[in-house]
């Protein structure tokens, strides 16, 4: 099974709000501490390395707004949802056949 997440301490994220409606997120990155911590990240195939970026329930005592983690995929989980996804696609076809058996719209 794969790690949790993990978050990134190097970056801090502000949510701006205009009297308009506008918004935009002010991001501060401590520059050393991220490019040491992006060259410990996995990559992909392709040198991609994935991240999150997440808006707070609730902005922290300095105002931040959304976190950042290293986006870790979880296999089992994905391995399930598959599962789910094929059964559930099996039980509507299945649910639509009965109904145009029954003289109904099969939608």
């Amino acid at each position: 099974m794969a790690e949790e997440d993990k978050y990134v301490n190097s970056i801090s994220f502000k949510e701006l709000t205009f009297d308009d409606g506008n918004s935009l997120i002010a991001v501060d990155i401590h520059a050393e501490k991220f490019i040491e911590m992006l060259k410990s990240v996995e990559k992909n195939d392709s040198g991609y390395a994935k991240f999150r970026i997440v808006k707070r329930k609730t902005p922290s005592e300095w105002g931040h707004t959304h976190f950042m983690s290293i986006y870790v995929p979880k296999e089992k989980n994905d391995k399930k949802s598959d599962v789910k996804k094929t059964e559930n696609s099996s039980n509507k076809k299945s649910s639509k056949k009965k109904k145009a058996e029954k003289g109904g719209a099969p939608f």
